[in-house]
């Protein structure tokens, strides 16, 4: 799992450098706020590298998110917009857990 957590264009450049490494089967959480610099590095780099970048938003509708997602042509499983604060992250306990 990668989290990013910082101001949006450190966290595209962060993943641009570290998207080959990451793998398929990690999540990437986006709690930079769904930022447009943010979708734009992430996401065709999610398609690219055949991550989930979960992209969580405290003041966005997830529907609204979605939409914009749909209209870059973003794969629906690839790209999730959840409606949620970073410091209290909605998934269960062992949402990421893969073996």
């Amino acid at each position: 799992m990668v989290l990013l957590c910082v101001r949006p264009l450190a966290a595209a450049d962060y993943l641009r450098a570290a998207a080959p490494y990451i793998g398929k089967t990690p999540v990437v959480i986006d709690c930079c706020g769904t930022k447009r610099v943010v979708c734009e590095a992430c996401f065709p780099l999610a398609k690219e590298y055949g991550f989930t970048v979960y992209a969580a938003d405290l003041w966005s509708d997830p529907a609204e998110n979605r939409a914009f997602f749909d209209r870059m042509g973003l794969a629906r499983d690839r790209i999730i917009p959840v409606k949620a604060d970073a410091a209290a992250l909605p998934f269960e306990k062992e949402f990421f857990d893969y073996e």
